[in-house]
């Protein structure tokens, strides 16, 4: 569908609007806190199963189903919050633009990070991730759990926290995107080199996707995507 005429990219600045001693007084900075705090509480779920099996072993039979109960219930109810700030806030209404979304650059872009990944993978010898590694123990104990937590809540949560959030919070800018960005990039723990060029990567797309069109469905879209392909990999390795 052609992109309404209103919802034409606003032209940024690399740094006019950029006013990053007003973040702390920002309600988008609070709110994206707040999120961050929220998805780490749920997050924590499914690793505590692991932990208590090591100490209880099999006296925890129902203690599992539990746990994924409650990660699925948050995980949709922690996406359908983070999504309607980032619709409150929006000058556009999110919903109705999920229908503009083009899929076809969405697919170019993974093929992209897909190409930057395997070409770190070669000059690095693939040296591993620990966010990579935290997520195959959990998903190794809860795969349900995790596969909402990796491609629902990750997806949705990061893109209003990170591409929506806190450039607001510094004064919507190229710079304050950029910052958004890395610290995106940040929050996954790259380890060395390898690391920061694969995630920094990543978020550069996801940026390009966020601003494209000026919609971040589109981010979310790609980080969906990203995220599933990557959890299918994973689970097809165990």
């Amino acid at each position: 569908m052609p992109m309404n005429e209103s919802y034409k990219h606003h032209n940024l600045s690399v740094i006019k609007g950029f006013k990053p001693w007003q973040f702390i007084v920002s309600a988008y900075f609070w709110l994206a806190v707040l999120l961050v705090i929220l998805q780490q509480l749920l997050t924590v779920l499914p690793m505590i199963t692991p932990l208590l099996r090591r100490d209880f072993g099999e006296e925890l039979t129902v203690f599992p189903y539990i746990v994924t109960v409650m990660t699925v219930a948050g995980a949709f109810g922690l996406s359908y919050f983070a999504y309607f700030i980032a619709n409150r806030y929006s000058p556009y209404n999110l919903w109705e633009r999920i229908e503009e979304l083009d899929y076809l650059p969405l697919g170019l872009g993974y093929l992209v990070v897909i190409g930057l990944n395997v070409s770190v993978q070669y000059l690095f010898e693939g040296q591993e991730q620990m966010n990579q590694l935290l997520i195959e123990e959990s998903v190794a104990q809860q795969p349900v759990a995790m596969f909402f937590l990796v491609v629902l809540v990750a997806p949705v949560v990061e893109e209003v926290i990170f591409r929506e959030l806190v450039p607001r919070s510094l004064g919507r800018s190229w710079i304050a995107y950029i910052i958004g960005s890395i610290l995106f990039a940040l929050i996954h723990v790259p380890t060395g080199i390898e690391g920061w060029l694969m995630y920094g990567g990543m978020s550069a797309v996801m940026l390009y996707m966020r601003l494209r069109r000026d919609n971040l469905n589109e981010s979310i879209a790609f980080h969906m995507l990203n995220n599933i392909v990557s959890f299918i990999a994973m689970m097809n390795l165990m």
